[in-house]
């Protein structure tokens, strides 16, 4: 078993869970995507030791239905299966994870570059969450689909995680504010742009350096 941190077997249990959680689309709240299954997310090997502990939010994984996404999405949903299924660890789908996130974004790469070079979080130390952990084929996000994520695993995370800083990202995430202050009183959550966001290079630099101001003070 990998041992990654203190609260491995409830995040663990937590992650296997939502896998095998079907609720929404039984519901017919929202259509599976082409990765038809719960995606948990990063969680850094140094993040129960780093101060503060940082954990980011966004809202939802995307569909992934072009081309090229699809191949590349491929590899990672058998890993996922391989992962709920038990023949592999959560080490050997985070590490393939890692690698995989540096796609992400349009053009690719552009997530990474967002939140590590512009916000300056180091993923070695950091953890990120969705409030929804299933992809969506039309990329649609009924709130009924949010709120029953959140309610069933993205809370029971948070308080595993024990998080001191929450960035919340993009404006689907900002409702859930005081959800996420019931869970953890005492986090700080700071709010800033999603990655993808079409504000312009003018705001997304003055919106990156008032988030790594605020984060300087933790």
């Amino acid at each position: 078993m990998d041992k990654l941190y203190p609260k491995y077997e409830e995040v663990d249990g937590i992650f296997k869970e939502a896998m095998n959680c079907r609720r929404c689309f039984d519901e017919g709240v929202g259509r599976p995507a082409f990765i038809d299954l719960a995606q948990p997310r990063w969680i850094g090997p140094n993040y129960w030791s780093s101060e503060p502990k940082i954990l980011l939010v966004l809202l939802n994984p995307g569909a992934g239905n072009t081309r090229s996404k699809r191949e590349k999405n491929r590899a990672l949903r058998e890993v996922f299966l391989k992962y709920r299924d038990g023949k592999i660890g959560l080490l050997d789908l985070l590490c393939f994870q890692k690698e995989h996130m540096r796609e992400w974004g349009t053009p690719p790469g552009r997530f990474l570059r967002f939140y590590v070079e512009g916000i300056g979080l180091d993923l070695k130390d950091m953890a990120l969450s969705n409030i929804a952990w299933c992809a969506e084929a039309d990329n649609r996000y009924p709130a009924a689909m949010l709120n029953q994520c959140y309610d069933l695993y993205t809370k029971r995370l948070i308080a595993a995680l024990q998080p001191k800083v929450v960035v919340l990202s993009g404006h689907g995430p900002y409702r859930f504010e005081s959800q996420i202050k019931k869970v953890a009183p005492e986090v700080t959550i700071i709010t800033t742009l999603h990655y993808a966001h079409r504000e312009g290079k003018k705001r997304e630099a003055l919106e990156l350096e008032e988030v790594r101001s605020r984060l300087r003070g933790k």
